[in-house]
């Protein structure tokens, strides 16, 4: 077994407390108010039977302004995210 100078070890100990303090830190989700999906995600067929009964019940332009209702909400609860470019 080879020999570990004592520095060696403290600083092994600090890294693993200060790793534990920091991670403890990090919002859960229940604190943030995210919730867990209750039901699945859709399947393709589904989600596009959706799509399409909303584009007959609204029309194609109020579907889309429907769904950019949604993104704007999604923005305004989450303003932190940053959009792609």
């Amino acid at each position: 077994m080879a020999v570990v100078k004592t520095s060696t070890v403290y600083l092994v100990i600090m890294f693993i407390f200060i790793s534990v303090v920091l991670l403890s830190m990090l919002p859960s989700y229940e604190r943030e108010g995210m919730r867990v999906r209750k039901s699945p995600p859709l399947s393709a067929e589904a989600s596009m039977k959706q799509v399409k009964d909303g584009t007959k019940k609204l029309g194609s332009a109020g579907y889309i302004q429907s769904i950019n209702n949604r993104i704007g909400k999604l923005e305004q609860t989450y303003p932190d995210i940053p959009d792609e470019e």
